[in-house]
């Protein structure tokens, strides 16, 4: 079964982004950060985390 495009739109709008926050630690208790490049949390550091591409 497939959707139309104009359907598939329509549902991309309307749903939420799915996002996953990963916690990253080593054996000395170090966690992994990643320094963000783009606005709106340019400058920030954060943990590493992966969001699924809407469309």
């Amino acid at each position: 079964m497939f959707l139309s495009q104009q359907a598939f739109a329509t549902v991309v709008q309307s749903t939420p982004l799915i996002s996953i926050d990963l916690i990253v630690e080593n054996a000395q208790g170090e966690i992994l950060l990643g320094k963000r490049t783009n606005r709106p949390a340019q400058g920030f550091l954060v943990c590493a985390w992966r969001s699924c591409t809407k469309g």
